[in-house]
Parts: structure tokens; sequence; C-alpha cells
């Protein structure tokens, strides 16, 4: 944190809320955030500031998060008190909320179905408001089906559209399949979180509900695909005892095929919105987490289509039958020192980012070559034209699949999950995430 960010937020939360500021603690990630120690009356007022993304995403500014979060407070649901928005640094002060995040820190099994269960009630309860106040406060009133469905999915794609640079073979075919099948509206249009289960827990109880940026109005059953990744991605356990008390507390049927659609298309929604950052990283980019997402995601999101279409594809890793590092990889081992943990233990975030960018580098550097070879052979069995490099081969396979109809959903689907199950191979170990793994539907709805 600069001098200059610590004596601005200082003077902000101590003219607008009084007392005298103690301690500010920047949290060493990627997204600026603070936590703030205010001491009012002689008592301790823990507060955090959170911090603007400073990029196009998530399209709506700082401020309208504020404004949804006010809006549920007034509701009833457990969300942060807001106390207003820091112009410098940009960011949203609130009170800081006792707890923790992971629910694999629970004390015992029946702390986390003890939580699980409240979220159920709280998110059956935020589906149930009134959808004028949030409309007020700055949501969007879908009208069309598409917009009702793919209110995340569709801010990506623009995103993706305003930046595309080559060809996106993959992202396109997504594209296409989601706006293909895009269901009918529910009956009654719900406020979603969007980017469900973030949360934080103490004693076996919720605390607070956190992060509505990409709060929307829609079909509930987007809320509940949400869940169904999240709960593995920040590992959850099982999660019917959530679904159990949702449709107790709603009355509603959990539909399947719309839960398969919602879970290919929220999914997919993460990878196209990658595509751009890693086609044109900024500097300070997490290029190899980046692109962990971007492959477990488009993974899981071909699972979901594949359970939607009633087709199953192939989840096992082919052997990474090439390891050639290239003359110069020495040089890797150059690179790697230089994110050798510092002495004064700071840079945390930074040197991890570096570390594995360089790992990154190491197993492309000895088999990406190989990984590049299968994916030509795939395109020039597909297409019936061998394309001379990878750059062809999606040029190619882009222009196929913007003339495909939905009778090549299926072969598609297994070029590209081989394609990933492939890159997916390279990185393997230098990001955790669950690769394709998804809750089985059956499983998941037998309550």
């Amino acid at each position: 944190m600069t001098a200059r960010e610590e004596e601005t937020l200082r003077a902000w939360v101590e003219a607008e809320l009084g007392g005298s500021v103690g301690a500010i603690r920047k949290q060493d990630r990627w997204r600026d955030s603070w936590e703030v120690d205010l001491v009012r009356d002689e008592k301790l007022v823990p507060l955090f500031a959170r911090g603007d993304r400073n990029e196009e995403f998530p399209p709506d500014p700082l401020e309208y998060e504020a404004a949804i979060i006010a809006t549920l407070e007034r509701q009833g649901i457990a969300v942060p008190k807001i106390y207003g928005i820091c112009p410098e640094p940009h960011a949203i002060v609130m009170d800081r909320a006792p707890g923790r995040a992971n629910l694999e820190t629970a004390v015992d099994d029946a702390e986390r179905v003890s939580v699980l269960e409240q979220l159920g009630e709280i998110i059956a309860t935020m589906h149930g408001l009134d959808v004028g106040p949030f409309v007020e406060a700055g949501a969007h009133m879908p009208v069309t089906p598409a917009e009702v469905a793919l209110p995340y999915f569709r801010s990506c794609e623009r995103l993706y559209r305003k930046y595309k640079s080559g060809p996106e073979p993959r992202i396109e075919f997504f594209i296409r399949w989601v706006y293909r099948n895009v269901p009918e509206p529910p009956p009654r249009l719900s406020f979603l979180h969007a980017d469900p289960g973030q949360f934080l827990f103490d004693a076996g109880r919720v605390t607070v509900m956190l992060d509505f940026e990409l709060a929307a109005l829609g079909d509930p059953m987007m809320d509940i695909a949400g869940l169904r990744q999240r709960s593995l991605a920040e590992p959850m356990g099982d999660i019917r005892p959530l679904l159990r008390r949702y449709v107790e507390r709603t009355g509603r049927v959990l539909d399947r095929q719309r839960i398969s659609y919602h879970s290919a298309q929220w999914l997919a929604a993460s990878s196209v919105l990658m595509a751009g950052a890693l086609r044109n990283p900024r500097p300070e980019a997490s290029y190899a987490e980046y692109l962990s997402w971007y492959l477990g995601c488009m993974l899981s999101a071909l699972q979901a289509l594949a359970e939607f279409e009633g087709f199953d594809l192939p989840q096992s890793q082919p052997p990474i039958a090439d390891r050639r590092p290239s003359r110069w990889a020495p040089a890797l081992t150059c690179l790697a020192d230089k994110f050798r943990p510092r002495d004064d233990g700071s840079g945390g975030y930074e040197r991890i980012v570096g570390e594995n960018l360089t790992k990154f580098v190491s197993s492309m550097d000895s088999s990406g070559r190989w990984a590049e070879a299968e994916y030509i052979e795939d395109v020039a069995g597909l297409t019936g034209t061998r394309p001379s490099g990878w750059l062809e081969a999606d040029e190619l396979l882009e222009r196929f699949v913007l003339a495909a109809g939905p009778e090549h959903d299926r072969s598609l689907a297994e070029v590209f999950q081989r394609w990933l199950l492939r890159q997916a191979g390279l990185i393997e170990g230098i990001y955790t995430h669950p690769f394709g793994r998804m809750v089985p539907i059956d499983e998941l709805l037998d309550l």
C-alpha cells in the first residue's frame, strides 16, 4: 500500500465515520483490499475496504455492488453494513464481519450441514424478494429470454467481442450452443447472487453473504447451477442439505435440464471472459492462473453440455507422450531463480505468480510441440483438411464451427475435450482446479 493510499483512506474513514484509524493492512492478493481498524468511542470498529478491480469487468462499477448490498441489508439478508465509497483509493468501505470462508474448516460434519442448511434458507429468501428495489438500485430488468437466462454470459461475451484478435473456435462453439439452447423464462424473475456460494461462517452460523458485484435478475436455477461447481472449487462437500432446505422453503422443483444448461453457460462464461486476457495479457496478469480457470471451467462446461445433450465424454487425461526440453531450457532455471522467496517475506503474491508462470513455460517448452501435433491431427480428422500449424488449425476449426449445425455438437465436443485434457496435463500441479469434475446431476438432485 502506498503512503498516499493509506493517507487518503485514513482521512476518508475518519471524516465520514468519526473516530481515529489505527492499523491499515493491505491484503496480499490480486485485488486491492484493506483491513481497517477504526477506534470510535473507545471501541474497535473493524472495517473492510474492497477496492476497485481496475478492469473493464464486471461491467458495473463498485457503486452498483454497494447499492445492491445496501438493498439486501434493508431486506434483512445477512450482508455487511455499507458505510460508503472512498474515492481514493476507490473502494467500498463496509463492516469487517467475523468468520471464515472455507467449509473444510468446519469443526465437524454437523457444523458443515448446519451452515449449508442456513445457506439454503438465505438463497431461498433472496430468490423470493421483490425485484423492484433491486431495479431501483441499478439492476437491469431483463426482457428477452436470452437476457433472463444469460446476465453473466452476455457481459462476458461483450468484452470478448470487443477485444477478439484471432480465431477462438472453442469460444465460438460455446457462444453458438448457449444461444441456440436458451430456455423459456421462468414464471417469476428472481434476484440472483450470480456468483453464488460466497459467505463467511462461525460457530455453525452463516455470519455474512459476500461479493455481489455480478448480482442480476433472472432464472433462479442459474444460482443452483453455480453452487454445483462452487462446491468443488471451494470445497463445501455434499450440498444436498442446502438444496433440500431450498426446496422446502421455496416449493420449487429443481429443474434438471435447466440446471444442466445453466451449469454449461455459467462455466463457459468464465472461459469466454478469460480468452482475451490470455491472448493479450497485461504485464501484471497471473497468466498461469487465468489459464487454469479457462481450461478447468471449459472442461466442466463441456461435461454439462454433454449432460444436457445426453452423451458421454472421455474424462481421463491422455499421457504426455513426449517430454523433450528445447536447447534453451536452462534459461528457465535462471528465470526461476528470480522468484525465490525473499528474506523479508515480502512480495508473496507476485512471487507465486512468477513461480507458476515459470513452471508453465517450462512444461510448454518440453511438451507443447507434442500437444499441438495431436491437436492438428484432430482438426485434420474432423475437417478433412490438414493444417500446417496450430494457428491454421484454429482458423480452420473456427470456420467449421461457424458453419456447423447441432448435428456436429458431439464431434466438436470430443475434439475440444481432447485438446483441453492435453492442456490440463501440461499445467497439472501448477494450480489446483476441479478439472472437468462435476457432481453428476442425478446424484445432485437425489434429495
